[in-house]
């Protein structure tokens, strides 16, 4: 991956113009702004859900998304549209409570506040905070949050933005099959809803990680990551105001993830135990880095 900088570089002052406004960097395939074969895909796609049909309950700017999504090919949109409500019918992701997620919270990996300069909502994830063992409490923390977003968006809106600090991973956090799920659900059953992906000081290891996440996803998708190092307030203010940037990364947003879910849900549970982090697969990597063990992260 290409690391970003502000000094002067016009491929980052494009692309932060296109991150901040994606519809806008589209010629055509949003609603008001379709092309003639574009707006007959759709009004072919609404005559096609008649009322016991899966999906007739979409607005037109819904299956536009899944339209984008797979390149305005109407039978593959209606089978992606098909498949999610199944998975929907399976998972439930919109009966995800708060208290069931909370421990991520509690922990300081997720918070959930602030708005880009779109005015998206966006989710900060401090990910020297995760613990593979927790793999599958931080995937349902992630639908959680979609849901609430999407729940929660005005008409015209339909996307939100992610920022991963990624300062201190080591190793000890590096989770595939966690990453694995979150990517296929994105693609698969949210399509369109990310408008924005902001990496900050990724480490050396994250080239391989970011290989194997190229492998799952579209390049329209792909096109939506940015990578920033070093200094990295006066990148960030590019894309948010002060106000919406957590202090942990020099910004002016003084809660914190265990304030945030403490307001939403009362003091953390006392009693609770994290649990350990897998060992075994940890010694292999730390073995084939030539290492005795793997620096565990801050998890205070």
């Amino acid at each position: 991956f290409n690391q970003r900088n502000m000094s002067g570089d016009t491929s980052w002052q494009a692309q932060t113009h296109n991150v901040l406004n994606y519809a806008g960097s589209d010629p055509d395939g949003y609603l008001g702004r379709l092309t003639p074969t574009q707006q007959g895909l759709l009004d072919q796609m609404r005559s096609t859900l008649t009322q016991d049909s899966p999906g007739h309950g979409m607005n037109d700017a819904d299956l536009c998304r899944y339209l984008r999504a797979r390149e305005w090919n109407l039978n593959k949109a209606l089978e992606m549209i098909k498949a999610t409500l199944k998975w929907r019918s399976e998972v439930r992701p919109e009966q995800i409570q708060l208290e069931k997620v909370r421990e991520m919270y509690d922990r300081g990996e997720v918070l959930p506040v602030g708005k880009d300069k779109r005015g998206r909502p966006v989710f900060w994830s401090f990910t020297a905070k995760h613990n593979p063992a927790m793999a599958e409490l931080a995937f349902m923390n992630n639908l959680y949050l979609i849901e609430r977003f999407v729940s929660e968006m005005q008409d015209g809106e339909e996307c939100l933005a992610c920022v991963f600090d990624m300062t201190n991973y080591t190793l000890a956090n590096k989770d595939d099959a966690w990453r694995k799920k979150v990517v296929t659900a994105l693609q698969n059953h949210y399509p369109e809803r990310m408008g924005m992906f902001v990496i900050v000081n990724p480490p050396p290891i994250f080239s391989v990680i970011w290989w194997g996440l190229k492998m799952l996803m579209s390049k329209r998708t792909t096109s939506k990551f940015m990578f920033i190092k070093g200094d990295v307030l006066p990148q960030l203010r590019e894309l948010f105001n002060d106000d919406q940037i957590p202090e942990a990364l020099g910004g002016q947003l003084k809660v914190t993830p265990q304030q945030w879910v403490e307001a939403q849900c009362g003091p953390a549970p006392a009693d609770r135990v994290e649990p350990e982090r897998p060992k075994g697969w940890l010694a292999g990597w730390a073995k084939w880095f030539g290492r005795a063990d793997a620096p565990a992260p801050d998890t205070s």
